[in-house]
């Protein structure tokens, strides 16, 4: 069966090769250990329960769609070890690629004395995501025991999710989404920076023990979710740091909208940008209203094609000097199956795609009798406050929310950071911009010998000015500055721009 790629899919490819899709993996201990063809034999039999392990992308260069096979498309290594702490911890350690031209999965069996002692079960997001990762854990854990897979016969399948059942629903929220998004802020300023081709994040793991419970009394409290607690907890801590509480986050839970959805591997997480239309005087009270608000109208149109979103944001006509990019991302799990417990701190290197809209801010929750939440930060937040400050911060944010939720967030005991006294705000764009990174931007294309700027008020807000020394006329500078802005973060394309050539004495 032959299906073409559904929105959640052609997001995934978006400006990323196939072979580069990142992966979702599940890891299980066999205390007792099993023979090597039983594990084997679990294994097909997961993938006849679920098309998503019987799946591969064809004609990725062309036409790229999804196939359905009768056979897994799993590849299965062995690998012989001598003691239980030779397993690789997937907290730690770089994913295994995956190939989805070649296979869904790959699945590699840890054998001690002969036993397979633990399987590690490697899946392209192209096929599967973290919230069905639970499900693979659950299904195959369940197989591993001897026992079957329960409802197997009613679990919905890469069909269910294709785009042509799901094609006009798409369209619709599509044009819901550039509707709400249209005149949002285009980007949250933690700190100016300029990208290079890779980029070093700093991840931080924490673990506590009562903030389920407080959340719990918060969320019963205002009569709002958990979730919202922690999105309304992140956006107020956001708007402390940087001063700007107009923000946009983006939450990857949406679209499972029933027990079945919740229970299918080819459901794959849709993204939702939210929009949060916070003001500087919110008590914590209103912020939680506000998110709220915004999130179940989000979430109720989660199927969308958010390639189309981006691409129609980020048109010349409507980016107002910025590449769209999300305040912060929230990803909330609802459960923890199949994820070990994340612990410490580490440092990594991604590629960095400005077009994709990724957050320089993301947490994980992984909420359970213990807590865990893992705070991501790009060079632009890390510079001014670390993540494993940030999860301090912010659990001493959640904890407001039940023990005084009428107090505003300046209130809070955490300081701002540093880089947000210089931040100019105003600008038609929503986006703060840094003074140094604005001049980074205009000195940072080929032929600029000498740039400044000032800002003019506008009838849609402050726009920026600039006066450059080069021989490159004014549009051509405009065409280079909005090539470059995505990879400097506090800068926007100047409105307008005046170029000078001193030895000739012109002005353009």
């Amino acid at each position: 069966m032959i299906f073409e790629l559904n929105h959640a899919q052609r997001r995934n490819l978006y400006q990323t090769p196939p072979e580069r899709v990142y992966t979702i993996t599940v890891s299980l201990d066999i205390p007792g250990g099993l023979p090597v063809r039983q594990v084997r034999n679990a294994l097909a039999q997961l993938a006849d329960v679920h098309e998503a392990l019987r799946s591969r992308l064809i004609d990725p260069g062309g036409h790229p769609r999804h196939e359905v096979t009768a056979a897994a498309r799993c590849e299965i290594a062995v690998c012989l070890i001598r003691r239980m702490d030779e397993i690789p911890d997937i907290t730690v350690t770089d994913p295994v690629p995956v190939d989805p031209t070649e296979h869904a999965a790959r699945a590699t069996l840890y054998t001690r004395h002969g036993l397979v002692r633990h399987v590690m079960l490697t899946v392209s997001h192209l096929f599967a995501d973290g919230m069905s990762q639970g499900v693979l854990h659950r299904d195959l854990s369940a197989l591993l025991r001897g026992e079957p897979i329960v409802g197997a016969d009613r679990r919905r399948q890469v069909s269910d999710y294709a785009d042509d059942r799901l094609g006009d629903v798409t369209r619709r929220n599509t044009e819901y989404w550039q509707a709400v998004l249209a005149d949002a802020p285009r980007a949250c300023t933690f700190s100016g920076a300029v990208r290079g081709a890779e980029e070093l994040l700093r991840v931080s793991r924490r673990t506590d023990r009562r903030i389920r419970g407080e959340v719990g009394e918060a969320s019963r409290e205002l009569g709002v979710s958990p979730f919202a607690v922690w999105a309304a907890a992140l956006s107020a801590l956001v708007g402390v740091y940087t001063g700007q509480h107009r923000q946009v986050f983006r939450s990857v839970s949406a679209n499972r909208f029933d027990d079945a959805d919740a229970a299918a591997v080819a459901n794959l997480a849709q993204p939702v940008y939210i929009l949060v239309d916070g003001e500087p005087g919110d008590t914590l009270r209103r912020r939680a209203e506000r998110v709220l608000e915004a999130s179940l109208a989000a979430h109720t149109h989660g199927v969308f094609d958010s390639v189309a979103l981006l691409e129609w944001l980020n048109e010349r006509e409507r980016r107002r000097g910025a590449v769209f990019r999300p305040a912060f991302d929230l990803n909330f799990l609802v459960h923890d199956d199949g994820l070990l417990p994340p612990v410490g701190d580490d440092v990594q290197r991604c590629r960095v795609t400005p077009g994709r809209a990724t957050a320089d801010l993301a947490v994980q929750v992984q909420p359970g009798p213990t807590t865990h939440v893992r705070v991501t930060a790009g060079e632009p937040v890390w510079a001014g406050r670390g993540p494993g400050d940030i999860a301090a911060d912010l659990f001493e944010t959640l904890r407001a929310f039940g023990d005084d939720p009428d107090r505003v967030p300046d209130d809070l005991p955490i300081s701002p950071l540093v880089t947000a006294a210089r931040l100019i705000t105003g600008h038609r764009s929503g986006v703060a911009i840094d003074p140094e990174a604005q001049l980074a931007l205009l000195t940072s294309v080929a032929g600029v010998r000498a740039a400044d700027w000032t800002t003019a008020d506008g009838r849609d807000g402050l726009r920026v000015l600039a006066r450059v020394a080069a021989e490159a006329c004014p549009d051509e500078l405009m065409r280079a500055y909005t090539e470059r802005q995505p990879w400097v973060s506090g800068a926007v394309v100047p409105d307008g721009i005046v170029v000078y050539d001193a030895a000739k004495g012109t002005m353009r």
